[in-house]
């Protein structure tokens, strides 16, 4: 058994308040095996190193045998200091072509950057975004949400839920009342996550999104309650920002008896073994490996 992955979750994890993560979650996983009868192990899939899972299956929870392998990383962006180390570090390039696109998008008309539910169009925002997204890229590659029902039906949903909570924010860079990029993003305690961002490709040698992106970021970085923007994924764009990285890993946890060690872990950590001995493949992968007993 094991969480969803696929192309629009990046991570599924195990909450609890953290001081009852060490206890609750060895007995939330023993849960799942009596339920499902001849279960092998139960993986999480990509979580994140910083994760109190992550620190639960290292120190071995009480029953269970742990492994984890690294799978990818997430880019993010410390603001802390109110964004003076990112400013510092954004490359002289970078910073010539926000300023040479953000010329040419005054020549063409007049240019604003709105959070559209604090300025009273949230309720078409999805709407305007989906059909963005359609028309770029994502749209000839077959990976925008307008493709798939179900992900409709999931970001209608999580439009009007997040929506509600207060924590749902929809950017969106305006020329002369037009939509021409835009950002789904979420509020959550001290982080800004960007979820989504597409731009109109008619005006791609105005770099939209990296306008709106730049915005967005000053917004942050003018709030001292944000400490961190998560970009969530590990796109090249990122690296123009100097974006840390933040580590995923696969976690699997088999429960401390025969059948599941002997045809379970102990062929995991063989292959793991084996695989630190192997020369490394140029997948990113630093051959942090971890098995905990």
């Amino acid at each position: 058994a094991y969480t969803p992955r696929d192309y629009f979750l990046k991570s599924i994890d195990f909450i609890a308040a953290p001081e009852d993560h060490y206890g609750a979650l060895p007995l939330a996983i023993a849960a799942v095996f009596a339920h499902l009868n001849g279960l092998m192990y139960f993986q999480f899939k990509q979580v994140a190193e910083d994760s109190p899972t992550m620190t639960v299956t290292g120190q071995g929870p009480n029953g269970f045998l742990c492994a984890s392998q690294f799978d990818e990383q997430g880019s993010y962006l410390d603001i802390s200091d109110g964004g003076e180390l990112l400013w510092s570090r954004a490359g002289s390039n970078l910073r010539r072509n926000l300023a040479k696109w953000r010329k040419r998008l005054n020549r063409e008309g007049r240019a604003e950057t709105l959070e559209w539910i604090s300025a009273g169009k949230g309720a078409e925002a999805l709407e305007v975004f989906m059909t963005m997204e359609a028309a770029g890229w994502k749209g000839r590659t077959g990976t925008p949400i307008v493709n798939t029902e179900s992900q409709i039906r999931l970001f209608r949903q999580l439009d009007r839920e997040l929506a509600d909570t207060g924590e749902l924010q929809w950017w969106f860079l305006m020329l002369s009342g037009k939509p021409i990029a835009g950002a789904m993003a979420r509020r959550f305690a001290d982080v800004l996550c960007i979820a989504k961002i597409a731009y109109d490709e008619q005006f791609a040698r105005l770099g939209p999104g990296n306008l709106l992106f730049e915005d967005i970021l000053t917004y942050a970085c003018r709030d001292p309650a944000i400490n961190r923007v998560d970009l969530i994924s590990d796109m090249a764009w990122h690296d123009r920002w100097k974006a840390s990285k933040r580590r995923y890993y696969h976690v699997w946890l088999y429960p401390a008896n025969m059948r599941s060690t002997l045809f379970g872990y102990l062929p995991r950590r063989a292959y793991q073994v084996l695989r630190k001995r192997s020369p490394a493949a140029n997948t990113g992968n630093t051959g942090n490996d971890q098995v905990h007993d």
